[in-house]
């Protein structure tokens, strides 16, 4: 995808929510700067698309996604941030370090650390992942990249929060969030996370007035958030939190918000099924076309209720396309589908077949293979498709 298309998506984005292009660039850039990038006359910076990520309530991947810019990075590092995403982090981690060993120009060295050290960290593999995350904070600090900064902060704040040393993790995490307040434009999805981390760990240090304030303000910028497990997730700490004051009012009131999301997302997973079982019926009637064009038909209205839902129908236009035996156009989709459904899922396994698959048929033998690796390490782990996972913390590849 080249720059037009990406100031086509934006400005797609935009007029979906009824913005202006001076809204947009408010705090970001100048209203020309918008005019021109949805032209496809210039190209925006990473500070610049993730303040338009932001302000358009999509992810920085959505947006950028198969975008030829100067971010692109190669085929095997995309890889393995798909396996981050499936939680097959041995499997990531290997590619990634075949990475920093036979480095590509393509690919940025600090992210490429980071994303390793989050392999390491996920394997308990502490002292490796402190290493490099001290590597990427030194020269994060020469090239003033403060969200490099930010990445590695909020892993070493991981490291000291799982280590216990609960004093540790908060002076970065405390950091992180300084930096990211203090850059150009402010990254929500880094943000948010960052404030319920460390309410977290103020809830360890019994400093229960601070851990509220963090979840608060997580709550207020998550506000228009599709996500909403993750809102559910904040109410259900505030919950908590105020449990331990013994305001038992509001402990009750955001407990009760939080199983109202719960409640709202099982009605959108009966819709799912109904959509489901609808597509089943068209294709009994040998009519694939026809449900591949429902399908896609139906995603526009399914990004309105939560990003999962387009992964599940990104995964059924992979199916169809296999049907039809049209690989190239299973491919994107298969990525698409890759970056939006809930990790871990049982029908990651049957993704990643036909992943595996379309990769044969192009000739990309290298990236089919580890396609096959990743689904046959989902199944030896009990995860099959159309099966729940029963593993006691829903890991895979570990």
């Amino acid at each position: 995808m080249n720059v037009n298309i990406l100031g086509q998506r934006i400005k797609e984005l935009r007029m979906k929510k009824g913005m202006k292009q001076q809204e947009l660039s408010e705090g970001i850039c100048t209203p020309s700067m918008i005019s021109q990038v949805e032209s496809g006359r210039a190209r925006p910076s990473h500070d610049v698309l993730v303040g338009i990520a932001d302000r358009l309530d999509v992810s920085l991947e959505f947006l950028m996604a198969d975008a030829n810019l100067n971010m692109k990075v190669s085929s095997k590092y995309k890889m393995a941030r798909g396996f981050i995403a499936s939680r097959l982090y041995r499997t990531a981690a290997e590619l990634l370090e075949g990475i920093l060993v036979e480095p590509d120009t393509r690919t940025p060295t600090a992210e490429v650390k980071i994303d390793l050290a989050e392999c390491y960290i996920h394997e308990q593999a502490y002292d490796q992942a402190y290493t490099l995350l001290h590597e990427v904070l030194e020269d994060a600090a020469l090239t003033k990249d403060k969200y490099q900064l930010a990445g590695a902060l909020k892993l070493l704040g991981e490291i000291e929060f799982d280590l216990q040393r609960y004093a540790f993790a908060l002076r970065h995490w405390k950091r992180a969030v300084d930096l990211v307040e203090k850059s150009t434009v402010r990254n929500r999805l880094l943000l948010v996370p960052l404030l319920v981390k460390l309410g977290i760990c103020y809830q360890a240090l019994n400093q229960v007035e601070e851990a509220i304030a963090c979840f608060q303000r997580a709550a207020r910028l998550n506000d228009k958030s599709t996500d909403l497990n993750s809102i559910a997730d904040q109410y259900m700490h505030m919950s908590a939190a105020y449990q331990s004051t013994g305001d038992h009012w509001k402990a009750s009131s955001y407990a009760e918000r939080a199983t109202g999301i719960r409640e709202g997302l099982v009605v959108l997973a009966l819709g799912e099924h109904v959509r489901s079982e609808y597509a089943s019926f068209l294709t009994e009637e040998n009519e694939t076309e026809k449900e591949i064009e429902a399908v896609w038909s139906s995603i526009p209205g399914m990004q309105e209720e939560s990003p999962s839902e387009v992964g599940f129908a990104c995964l059924r236009l992979a199916q169809l396309y296999e049907q039809l035996d049209q690989h190239e156009s299973a491919l994107p989709v298969c990525e698409q589908a890759n970056q939006l459904l809930p990790t871990p899922h049982p029908d990651r396994t049957e993704l990643f077949r036909i992943w595996a698959w379309a990769a044969f048929q192009n000739g990309d033998w290298e990236r089919a293979r580890e396609l096959e690796a990743s689904r046959k390490e989902g199944e030896s782990n009990g995860i099959k498709h159309g099966e729940a996972d029963t593993s006691c913390d829903g890991k895979m590849g570990q």
